[in-house]
């Protein structure tokens, strides 16, 4: 039995990044890693194109403190947002931007 295997392309995430700013010079672009980056590993591809990208998307507080944790320190958007003063507290602590 084989296991399946994945691999990043920074070639390819690097290519998308500029064809979407190509397309929209005008636009500010968040890139969506919720998800672990819809399975890709959200440091990999964060580490990739965070400094190609104006923010990350993520769906949860956990996801966001997980990315600073791993020392990614460009804007990150909370989709959720928050849902107590204490989560509140750890968005600020943390640096992210809520959703309305």
């Amino acid at each position: 039995m084989r296991n399946a295997h994945l691999t990043i392309s920074h070639q390819a995430l690097l290519h998308n990044v500029a064809q979407i700013k190509r397309y929209a010079p005008q636009s500010k672009v968040m890139a969506m890693v919720k998800a672990d980056a819809y399975g890709h590993g959200a440091v990999v591809v964060s580490n990739i194109i965070k400094n190609h990208v104006d923010a990350l998307g993520v769906a949860f507080l956990a996801e966001a403190i997980a990315l600073r944790e791993a020392g990614i320190h460009c804007p990150i958007a909370i989709l959720e947002g928050v849902f107590s003063a204490h989560e509140l507290e750890l968005a600020f602590k943390h640096d992210c931007y809520l959703v309305v």
